[in-house]
């Protein structure tokens, strides 16, 4: 029987995912298709579909997944993997004066500065002018195909092209549109049809956010300073490959230590990677207790 023990309510789509934690087993798939698929335009589509069809299994309620935006997306890629493999993540950064200098991160620092950055949407859900309002909104995680899949395009049509997604709603005199209701076709022509004026303001308002969006600071580190919330250049999907990077070779080295103890196959998979490590350190603590 799976048990469901972690819950989130995301604050943008107030969307709420009750899941488990990764297993040794999704872990291993995740860094496979890192490998398999690599950080080209070609191939990142495809590895978007399968990473989130392997987090998918962690939920509960499946489908609502897709009720994310896609920086809630990367918040629970995050909250997942420091529940599952770890919260800290401390990595080799070449030497000075002749002794290894290490990076240490937390996850959970990197999970509120996402929120913060993202919480910026709050200055863009009231633009007026006369008896037009807009409010603005961030895409929904089905829409980062779209983005993906554009990466190569002309900038300013790419843009242009995106506008609709990042609509939430249009009141024109006390009538509202709700794009959340409409498919993209609809959306665009709903926006095609505005006056030139109100079309402008609205790009306006979207590059500022985008612009905002972008400077913010994700890691606080200098070498990690590339890492930015960008939707045009798949940084938000390289974000999430380092969150889940890893080696197949130490997978299967493990998985060999621990079955010289008779854990089985079927064990090892079933286990979260932190609860792995949590045997492999007891019995690397043991043998070295014995030993003297």
């Amino acid at each position: 029987m799976s048990y469901y023990i972690h819950t989130l309510q995301f604050p943008f789509t107030n969307t709420v995912l009750n899941f488990k934690e990764l297993t040794c087993e999704q872990c291993h798939s995740l860094i496979k298709i890192n490998n398999i698929f690599p950080a080209s335009s070609e191939n990142r589509s495809e590895y978007h579909i399968q990473l989130v069809n392997i987090l998918k299994d962690c939920i509960k309620e499946k489908d609502n997944i897709y009720n994310l935006n896609i920086l809630e997306f990367l918040m629970f890629c995050i909250r997942l993997r420091s529940l599952s493999i770890s919260a800290n993540v401390e990595l080799e950064a070449g030497k000075k004066n002749d002794q290894n200098v290490k990076i240490n991160i937390n996850f959970y620092d990197l999970m509120a500065n996402v929120f913060e950055s993202t919480n910026i949407i709050q200055n863009y859900k009231n633009i007026k002018l006369d008896d037009i309002e807009l409010s603005l909104c961030w895409p929904l995680l089905n829409h980062e195909i779209f983005f993906l899949n554009s990466i190569e395009d002309d900038q300013f049509n790419k843009f242009i092209n995106s506008i609709p997604l990042f609509v939430d709603n249009i009141v024109i005199k006390n009538k509202t549109f709700d794009f959340k209701n409409l498919n993209f076709e609809q959306k665009k022509e709903l926006i095609d049809s505005l006056p030139i004026s109100i079309q402008n303001i609205l790009q306006t308002n979207i590059l500022s956010l985008l612009k905002e969006l972008s400077e913010m600071t994700l890691f606080g580190l200098e070498d990690f300073n590339q890492y930015k919330l960008e939707f045009y250049n798949a940084t938000i999907q390289d974000i999430i490959r380092f969150l889940f990077a890893g080696s197949e070779d130490s997978e299967i080295a493990e998985v060999c230590f621990l079955k010289k103890f008779n854990f089985d196959m079927n064990e090892i998979y079933n286990m979260t990677p932190r609860q792995k490590n949590n045997y492999i350190n007891y019995l690397i603590q043991s043998a070295k207790e014995q030993s003297t």
